[in-house]
């Protein structure tokens, strides 16, 4: 276990960090993009395995999801937040845990009538979606709010903001028709 958090700490979080600088992103925007993406596509993979291999397929997925889900929120934090002390930023914590209660709720009352259709699913894809646009937009918000009250950091805004305007006259004057 120790060597799998020496990869994560040499490997995950700086490419991590790096993906974050690239996409001009914040680190809570990465991790609740690339990181959950990355940390849940096995589970789609099993999960779809397993719903379709077996008679009871479906009843050990949803099992899987809501057991590692307990998991994650019980054990994987609990270890986390006993090991590295730290501040939580009340917004976005309560903005999260709505998020992860309106999912439960959501699934709660799919599972009263014991019948999943298309559409039920894909709210699920649009909750997950509207919880994306609501990190990303805090974030711009958060970003631009800052840059307001910091007059250098706004000055770096701006002087980045003609850095890609030159990039893009550029490119239009090197390669007509593809800016």
């Amino acid at each position: 276990a120790i060597w799998l958090g020496m990869a994560a700490d040499e490997f995950l979080c700086p490419c991590l960090s790096v993906m974050a600088k690239v996409c001009k992103m914040s680190e809570t925007v990465a991790g609740v993009t690339f990181l959950a993406l990355g940390n849940g596509a096995p589970d789609i993979f099993s999960q779809v395995a397993s719903a379709v291999a077996t008679p009871h397929g479906a009843e050990m997925a949803l099992g899987e999801v809501l057991g590692s889900s307990l998991i994650v929120v019980g054990v994987v934090l609990g270890i986390v937040m006993s090991a590295v002390p730290f501040t939580l930023v009340a917004p976005e914590f309560v903005r999260d845990v709505l998020f992860f209660l309106g999912a439960l709720l959501w699934l709660f009352c799919i599972l009263l009538d014991s019948v999943i259709n298309v559409w039920e699913s894909a709210g699920f894809i649009a909750l997950y979606s509207l919880y994306i646009y609501a990190v990303v937009s805090g974030w711009a918000v958060t970003k631009k709010n800052r840059a307001e009250a910091n007059p250098i950091a706004k000055a770096e805004e701006e002087a980045e903001k003609k850095l890609q305007l030159h990039t893009v006259t550029d490119t239009e004057k090197t390669h007509p028709g593809e800016g």
